[in-house]
């Protein structure tokens, strides 16, 4: 069964695509595919800019396209591809096919309309019986 993790991203929208660009780092290490699921094509092309510029000395190599060689890939319509490994939400709404994922990471961020949907979305896997878990990303 899908695991969720949720994750609250304090300050502004960069900090929440940096932690994005870290979870899917962590994906990679482990073998995993992952699938960053963007509200729109303007906030798509915003993630890519930051995975070429995560860090100084190195990047994430992503695609948009629905096959290729990279382990990262951009999405924001409803075509997953083949993408099963992790999914990384960025939107509000968690798309119909969350479920062939093994894990889905559901970043709470921004304004309070935003978080509000989030919350039910918690509610939404909490009664279908998904395992969940919760942690702030902000800084300890």
């Amino acid at each position: 069964m899908t695991r969720v993790n949720f994750y609250t991203v304090p300050g502004p929208t960069i900090n929440t695509m940096n932690f994005a660009c870290q979870l899917a780092n962590q994906a990679i290490q482990q073998a995993k595919s992952v699938l960053l699921y963007c509200p729109e094509t303007v906030a798509a092309e915003q993630m890519a800019t930051t995975l070429w510029q995560w860090q100084r000395t190195s990047f994430l190599p992503h695609r948009v396209e629905a096959r290729g060689p990279e382990k990262i890939r951009l999405c924001c319509d409803q075509d997953p591809g083949e993408d099963h490994g992790w999914l990384i939400n960025l939107s509000a709404e968690t798309p119909d096919w969350f479920a062939r994922f093994e894990q889905v990471f559901e970043l709470v961020y921004g304004e309070s309309e935003f978080i509000a949907q989030k919350r039910q979305r918690y509610r939404f896997y909490k009664d279908r019986g998904y395992p969940l878990a919760y942690q702030d990303a902000g800084p300890r």
